[in-house]
């Protein structure tokens, strides 16, 4: 059964995007545009805030605006990613041409202690995060240099050592000339979902699934299909 989050004023007039959902399902946070006439576009700048809501008794409460200490507004902000026990939130923060990604706490209706992620941010886009449960392991969209074309996914480890690895690409069974976003792993961490307006899209940006065996070798990515997917993002 496909459901909508159109309770407690979670649906309004003005485009709400990149959902984040904790693993247990009762944190949600989102970034929603101040402007309702037009479409989104990711390079305006004081157009976007993030809101955070909360389910209780399968009933999501009123989305709650999330304040940002000590940001310049005037940055294109949105949200990235969100950890595993919905403790903290990953944003995007930056201007057309480089956008980093920052890691943040939530403490009540406040994003505090910001902190840029240099091990894996680069002089392009970083759009989109996850990480596991000991952040260890992250998948994030760039569209740094040397890539297949747009954003790619990419993917970077903390060795034995504790230290970061270099990042690597996931390669063309995953990415692709178009653009490929918002990774997400599943529990067994062999199940990749992300979002992309690749050639197999019905239309703008769909949903695909892919597996990677013992070795790391990705199998071709699927279309999730409809009802998920449409002609539309």
């Amino acid at each position: 059964c496909l459901r909508y989050s159109g309770q407690a004023g979670n649906r309004t007039p003005n485009p709400e995007f990149c959902p984040m959902l904790s693993l247990q399902g009762n944190i949600l946070i989102f970034s929603r545009s101040q402007i309702s006439t037009e479409p989104i576009s990711f390079n305006k700048t004081k157009d976007f805030e993030i809101y955070i809501c909360q389910k209780q008794f399968e009933i999501w409460n009123k989305p709650i605006l999330l304040n940002i200490n000590g940001l310049d507004r005037k940055k294109i902000i949105t949200v990235a990613g969100i950890s595993i026990d919905g403790k903290h939130i990953y944003l995007s923060i930056g201007n057309i041409e480089n956008r980093d990604i920052y890691r943040g706490k939530i403490v009540k209706n406040e994003i505090t202690e910001l902190t840029s992620l240099d091990f894996l941010n680069s002089d392009a886009n970083e759009l989109h995060i996850w990480v596991n449960n000991d952040e260890s392991d992250i998948y994030f969209s760039s569209n740094r240099h040397k890539g297949f074309g747009g954003y790619d996914i990419y993917n970077i480890k903390k060795n034995s050592k504790g230290r970061w690895e270099k990042a690597r690409n996931l390669g063309d069974k995953i990415n692709s000339e178009f653009d490929e976003i918002n990774p997400g792993m599943l529990p067994d961490n062999k199940t990749l979902y992300f979002s992309s307006n690749n050639l197999y899209s019905l239309g703008g940006f769909d949903i695909f699934c892919s597996k990677h065996d013992k070795e790391g070798n990705w199998n071709s990515p699927e279309n999730i299909g409809f009802p998920v997917n449409t002609v539309d993002d």
